[in-house]
Formats: structure tokens, C-alpha cells, sequence
């Protein structure tokens, strides 16, 4: 009977992935824990049980690991375009409405931008992006505000 090796393994990992910030030895041991029931119902014979208990690691892993980690983290991450929204940036072309131009740099990329009321914004100025329109970034014009 197998199913003490795979309790004590599930342990192992368990135990193991306290001291490893990745995320991934929790679904070895999960995987570990399955293969056992797995064993105590009958299923029998290293192979198939080492078989088993890779391909559901791996699953586990690769489907599970995202929502782990942000269940730890606790944080919206952003990615892709949705990142964008909120982020200041500098406006490298004039953004006119009326003539059809814009862009508008983020770090290194460029991309280019309309104003979300239309209004002219200056090369050389700061805006804030409000929304994305495919590869267009909506901005408005950030306030200067001048010391006295």
C-alpha cells in the first residue's frame, strides 16, 4: 500500500512550501493527497500513481497558481491595457480633435492619444489616462498648478 509514501510526500510539500514564496509545492501536495485517496480506493501500481500525480501537479500548477497568488496577494493586479488606466503620461504630439493628431509616450512605448473632451493638449504637457479605444489612449490634460 502506497498511500503512507504519498501522505507523507503531501506532508513533505506541505511543510516545504512554507519556506518558498512560488506557490508551487502546495499543489504538489494537493496532487500528493489525491493520488492517495486514489491508492486507498484500489488504484494500484507506482506508474500509474506517479503518472497521475504529475499530470495533476501540472494542472493544478498552471490553472490554480494565478488565482493562489492573487488570493495571497490580496491586490488587484493589473495587466495589458487595464494597466493603463490612471497612468500619467507625456503628451509628444500635439493632441487636436480637429486636425487628427495625438500621441502621447508611457516609459518606453508610444501610442497614440485622443482628449476625452476634445480639447487641445500640447506637446511637452501631462495627462492622465481615462479609458483605451483598441490602440488609442483616451486622456485628459493634467492639471498645472503653479507656485506662488
Amino acid at each position: 500500500m502506497l498511500a503512507y509514501f504519498w501522505w507523507i510526500a503531501a506532508a513533505i510539500f506541505f511543510v516545504a512550501e512554507i519556506f518558498t514564496p512560488e506557490a508551487v509545492l502546495v499543489f504538489a501536495g494537493l496532487s500528493a493527497v489525491c493520488v492517495a485517496i486514489l491508492d486507498m480506493l484500489g488504484v494500484q501500481g507506482i506508474f500509474v500513481q506517479g503518472t497521475v500525480f504529475v499530470i495533476l501537479s501540472t494542472i493544478l500548477t498552471y490553472y490554480m497558481r494565478p488565482f493562489w497568488m492573487r488570493l495571497l496577494n490580496n491586490k488587484d493586479l493589473k495587466t495589458g491595457a487595464s494597466a493603463l488606466i490612471g497612468q500619467e503620461v507625456r503628451v509628444i504630439e500635439d493632441i487636436n480633435h480637429q486636425k487628427l493628431t495625438g500621441r502621447v509616450k508611457i516609459g518606453a512605448d508610444e501610442f497614440p492619444a485622443k482628449s476625452v473632451d476634445d480639447s487641445v493638449i500640447l506637446a511637452g504637457r501631462f495627462a492622465t489616462v481615462k479609458k483605451i479605444q483598441g490602440i488609442t489612449l483616451i486622456v485628459s490634460q493634467k492639471e498645472v498648478h503653479h507656485e506662488k
